[in-house]
C-alpha cells in the first residue's frame, strides 16, 4: 500500500481531561501513534507550515520525489510516541479554497496516496472532517507504513 499524505488545516482546541500536565502539549487531547505507522512532520509543535513549503512538499510527495521530501522532515514519529490529536479540516471559506488549488488544477486539501495528486478523500470547505488519530488508525488498518503531515501543528 502506498504511503499517505495529509494536506489540510490542522489545529487543536480540544483540551485533555487530565489534571496532570508537565508541558503545554500535555494539556491537549493526545494519543499514541499506532504500532507500524510512522508520522512524518515538517514543523515544530505549535508552528504553522508555510504555504510555500507546503506546496513544495505536496508536489514532491504527489510526484516522484518521496525520498527527497522524507529527507526534509522535522521528525519521524513512531509508536509509542504520544502526539496531539489534531482536528483536520478543509479550507476556511471560498477565498481560502482557491489557495488549495495547484497550478495544474488539483485540489490539494484532503488525504492522498504518495505519487497521486488526486485525493482519495477530499476535505470540504469549513468542515472538520476527521482527526489525526482516526487517519493514523485507518492507515494501520490499511497497512500504510508512513503518513506525511502537511498541516500546521496549531494550538488553540
Amino acid at each position: 500500500m502506498p504511503n499517505w499524505i495529509i494536506s489540510c488545516h490542522g489545529y487543536s482546541n480540544t483540551r485533555s481531561n487530565s489534571k496532570f500536565a508537565i508541558t503545554k502539549r500535555q494539556t491537549y487531547d493526545n494519543f499514541s501513534i499506532p504500532m507500524g505507522v510512522e508520522l512524518v512532520t515538517y514543523t515544530k509543535q505549535g508552528v504553522n507550515l508555510s504555504m510555500a513549503d507546503g506546496w513544495d512538499l505536496w508536489e514532491m510527495l504527489t510526484g516522484n520525489q518521496e525520498s527527497t521530501a522524507y529527507a526534509r522532515k522535522h521528525k519521524g514519529k513512531k509508536w509509542p510516541t504520544a502526539v496531539i490529536n489534531y482536528g483536520l479540516s478543509g479550507p476556511h471559506d471560498d477565498s481560502d479554497y482557491y489557495g488549495w488549488v495547484s497550478p495544474q488544477g488539483y485540489y490539494a486539501c484532503g488525504l492522498f496516496e504518495v505519487g497521486n495528486p488526486v485525493a482519495f478523500h477530499q476535505f470540504p470547505i469549513a468542515t472538520q472532517v476527521t482527526t489525526l488519530k482516526q487517519v493514523l488508525l485507518d492507515a494501520k488498518t490499511q497497512k500504510v507504513a508512513r503518513v506525511y503531515y502537511l498541516a500546521c501543528q496549531e494550538l488553540g
